[in-house]
């Protein structure tokens, strides 16, 4: 077996991009062997505060703009709950979206109109906790991760949060 598919690349993240890989990167297909799951950190803990949004605006936060897929099959979002105060009509809304970024186009954001994945955390939602999306098949080459926050219909009501999140790659 080449020393390739025993260490795995040195790393699957884009430069541009926040998200660290924390388990083995995906090994090289093209040398025939199995790409092993591996758990990307997309953002480590963090406090969000959107207390100061008018009522009934949301604001949309770019998390990783193109995390590289392309070796997976299954993703799935894990968010980490730390702490919370928020109330009912609040929502936090994290968002996988298909992109392919492009070198003659920089510029662009290619994303498709579809989200692939979301994780809703909404008043309910009790710190300490663990919020998961269901396991999503047959990602893009590249998915775009993204918070919105939604405030109530009254302005100025407190939402924070602390948080973290990563992602599940794996194949089936």
């Amino acid at each position: 077996m080449s020393p390739a598919c025993q260490h795995g690349e040195e790393s699957l993240v884009p430069s541009q991009c926040g998200c660290s890989a924390h388990a083995v990167a995906p090994t090289s297909p093209t040398l025939g062997c199995r790409v092993r799951p591996t758990v990307v950190t997309l953002f480590e803990k963090r406090s969000f505060v959107f207390s100061t949004l008018g009522g009934g605006v949301s604001l949309d936060v770019v998390l990783c703009p193109a995390l590289p897929v392309l070796d997976y099959t299954i993703v799935k979002l894990a968010i980490r709950v730390h702490s919370l105060t928020m109330s009912a009509g609040q929502l936090l809304r994290f968002y996988a979206w298909g992109t392919l970024p492009s070198e003659e186009d920089p510029a662009q954001d290619f994303v498709d109109s579809t989200e692939f994945l979301s994780v809703d955390i909404t008043s309910s939602t009790t710190a300490p906790a663990l919020v998961t999306s269901r396991a999503t098949y047959d990602p893009d080459a590249f998915l775009k991760f993204s918070l919105r926050a939604t405030q109530t219909s009254s302005a100025l009501t407190p939402l924070l949060a602390t948080l973290s999140g990563c992602v599940q790659l794996r194949n089936s």
